[in-house]
């Protein structure tokens, strides 16, 4: 708290007095040298009240599970099949990415069912390289 208080109080004090200084500048030639160093000095000001302080921020330690790991995986595979359909054009209701484990853990797509009226070949030629490796099952509407 004392740290936001002194952030706020040279914030303050810094725009009072600058704000003075403004003022008073006369106009000419020297006036946007001094306007200029006047709010360099502002700047210097308020960043150095807040490198003063000692702020220490305590994050909250977020436990990730393995199942979370793995639903993230499979919602991200989601968004890449949805994302090629929808740059090719391709009308669908719906793309489901179905997952297995390997033995060594890695997580594998196995099956990804889209629900569109469009024909198997274009959906495949859609979704190019990323439909290689994997059974594209259409399901027309």
């Amino acid at each position: 708290m004392e740290y936001i208080k002194s952030i706020i109080l040279s914030f303050c004090v810094a725009s009072v007095f600058i704000g003075i200084l403004y003022t008073i500048t006369p106009d000419g030639n020297i006036s946007k040298s001094v306007k200029y160093l006047l709010s360099l000095a502002f700047l210097i000001t308020v960043i150095a009240a807040g490198k003063a302080g000692n702020m220490s921020v305590q994050l909250p330690k977020i436990e990730v599970s393995q199942s979370d790991t793995d639903k993230l995986f499979t919602e991200n595979a989601r968004l890449t099949y949805c994302e090629a359909l929808r740059n090719s054009n391709i009308n669908f209701s719906f793309v489901t990415v179905f997952t297995n484990k390997d033995e060594n853990g890695d997580i594998k797509i196995i099956r990804v069912e889209i629900k569109t009226e469009e024909s198997a070949e274009a959906v495949k030629e859609a979704l190019g390289e990323i439909s290689s490796e994997v059974e594209v099952i259409i399901l027309n509407e």
